[in-house]
């Protein structure tokens, strides 16, 4: 299998400068998907809450047939959308445990996404510099048992030997020791701020251009991982609402409800619905419905879409249940709104 991650650059010059990518992840996912519908079974896309900003894209197919495939997305994206499409693609891997190595491959390529080759030809000349996979795991287990200290210890070597070779090698490493490190913050429900993000910033890696200057990167995420796993279950449980309040923003046009959320976070239904309302001060349903109501707003405004392709959008059922809540929240119809 192979994956291909894919995101949308900054607008060319002479566009609004108003008009960010992030405000366009919803129809580049329509796109994306609609595309591999088309495809007929050769890949799936897909998104992941870890990284907002990004599309996925998961195939048994030829490199050869994802360049195509990437190609083709390219040129619909801006024909559509107006922005340019970036993306990398990983390593082809085999097994399904072997999954999240290639997934995450496909975010290292990510970072090299003006380069035309594959990320196994592309990095072939980094691999004596390049983490290997014990090491990541020991790496990982230092941070799951919050052993911060050994982090340090092991860390420093492996960037010392990552800056005797080219810069391309150095940002491979940089970039694995901060997907281990996203990872174990994932773990925690501890979010990395945007300014952090590797995948958001791809220039930031090559900015860290020594050893010291790596080291305070990564030894800063780790410091805030290891406060705030101290900080105990308050904390936790703060971490938690904001990620569950970030699902709901990135999935609010699917069929989400309470007990199926507390499900994916491991928490019980009833506890779980008292947490929400004591951090978020309004019930599960009454977040949901404004963020979807927010989005439907915007859409009334921004665009001709029909009711029915609206309610759609952001996840009501049908056009005449979204147009009755909608009067009801609001007291005016969908259709007076937008023509006042």
């Amino acid at each position: 299998m192979r994956f291909m991650t894919l995101g949308l650059k900054v607008m060319d010059i002479g566009h609004a400068p108003d008009r960010a990518p992030d405000q366009f992840l919803l129809p580049l996912e329509m796109i994306c998907r609609e595309k591999a519908e088309d495809a007929a079974g050769k890949c799936e896309a897909f998104r992941d809450g870890h990284y907002p900003g990004l599309i996925h894209v998961v195939t048994a197919e030829s490199v050869d047939w994802l360049y195509s495939f990437a190609d083709h997305l390219r040129s619909e994206v801006k024909r559509m959308l107006g922005f340019e499409l970036g993306f990398g693609i990983g390593q082809s891997v085999a097994g399904f445990k072997a999954w999240k190595d290639g997934y995450l491959s496909s975010l290292v390529a990510w970072n090299y996404a003006d380069s035309r080759l594959p990320a196994e030809i592309r990095l072939q000349s980094i691999d004596k510099t390049s983490i290997i996979a014990d090491e990541i795991k020991v790496i990982e287990r230092y941070l799951a048992k919050g052993e911060y200290a050994a982090f340090d210890q092991a860390v420093r070597p492996i960037l010392r030997l990552a800056f005797t070779g080219p810069a391309a090698s150095r940002v491979k490493v940089i970039f694995q020791l901060y997907l281990a490190l996203e990872s174990a913050a994932s773990d925690l429900l501890i979010r990395v701020e945007n300014a952090e993000q590797l995948w958001l910033r791809p220039e930031l890696a090559y900015s860290l251009d020594s050893v010291d200057k790596a080291y305070s990167y990564l030894a800063g995420i780790a410091r805030k991982i290891a406060r705030q796993r101290e900080e105990g279950a308050d904390a936790a449980d703060v971490n938690l609402i904001e990620s569950v309040r970030r699902y709901i923003d990135d999935h609010y046009a699917s069929d989400l409800n309470l007990s199926d959320m507390a499900a994916r976070f491991n928490y019980h239904p009833s506890y779980f619905s008292e947490l929400f309302k004591k951090r978020v001060g309004r019930t599960f349903i009454q977040y949901l419905t404004d963020v979807r109501m927010t989005q439907a707003i915007r859409l009334l405004e921004e665009t001709q879409l029909s009711l029915w392709d609206i309610a759609e959008l952001t996840g009501f059922s049908n056009a005449s249940y979204f147009s009755s809540k909608f009067k009801k929240i609001y007291g005016i119809s969908p259709s007076d709104y937008r023509e006042r």
